[in-house]
């Protein structure tokens, strides 16, 4: 269990940054069920998503920074906040289908990406509670979820809310995951994998892709977002 408890070089939950989100997220939590449900909340709406929202190998602490993240990274920060609270925490991967993101996307990267004839990753955190594993995928923050709503991204029978309990599993995208992938410890151990499969490039061109896509991707992500304010 240890391995779920530790700090890696991307799940840094030492870092001021991520201390400082997890006393906002806890505060008058009682229990390991509140805590989790509370990091679970500060996470889905803490941090908006958008489709490469802070990069690949973008640490905890600068995806807060940044205040968007990915199924990936905005998982990464979940788990750093849980293995901070004490609770073991693991990433989980499918294959999936990259439809889902069509609409988070300009529509010539998604064009081109569909070519490639490649599914997409989708990661989502499990942590340990009462002697179980349960999944708490907190990937859509509430607005972006009205907003695709509203939009016709998706439907609510298809796309469930990003409501969880804290005692049973919620993988909304469920019905987009094509094979299950298993579960590493960290997004590092991920990483490796996802750049081998889906996209070996340079870091260099990982580096050019945060600074001149990524926030044309957030763009598109508030443009859904800003829906959720329309009237109907």
């Amino acid at each position: 269990m240890n391995a779920y408890l530790q700090e890696t070089r991307l799940c840094d939950y030492s870092h001021p940054i991520i201390q400082e989100m997890l006393h906002r997220a806890i505060d008058g939590c009682e229990g390991e069920v509140e805590i989790a449900r509370g990091i679970y909340y500060c996470v889905r709406d803490g941090i908006k998503y958008a489709v490469g929202g802070s990069g690949l190998e973008t640490k905890a602490s600068r995806t807060v920074r940044i205040g968007y993240g990915d199924c990936g990274t905005k998982t990464n920060v979940h788990i750093a906040l849980l293995r901070a609270a004490g609770i073991p925490a693991r990433m989980r991967a499918s294959r999936a289908d990259a439809s889902v993101i069509k609409d988070f996307l300009p529509i010539a990267m998604y064009r081109l990406f569909a070519r490639s004839g490649k599914e997409d990753f989708h990661f989502w955190p499990e942590c340990y509670i009462a002697e179980r594993w349960i999944a708490c995928d907190a990937l859509v923050d509430n607005k972006a979820y009205e907003g695709g709503l509203r939009k016709g991204l998706f439907t609510q029978d298809k796309l469930s809310s990003f409501e969880w309990d804290g005692e049973h599993d919620l993988v909304p995208l469920a019905p987009w995951c094509t094979e299950d992938l298993g579960h590493k410890p960290s997004w590092d151990d991920w990483c490796v994998v996802y750049k081998k499969t889906l996209m070996p490039t340079p870091r260099i061109v990982d580096k050019l892709v945060e600074l001149c896509i990524a926030p044309s991707l957030r763009r598109i992500s508030d443009d859904v977002r800003e829906f959720a304010s329309q009237r109907a």
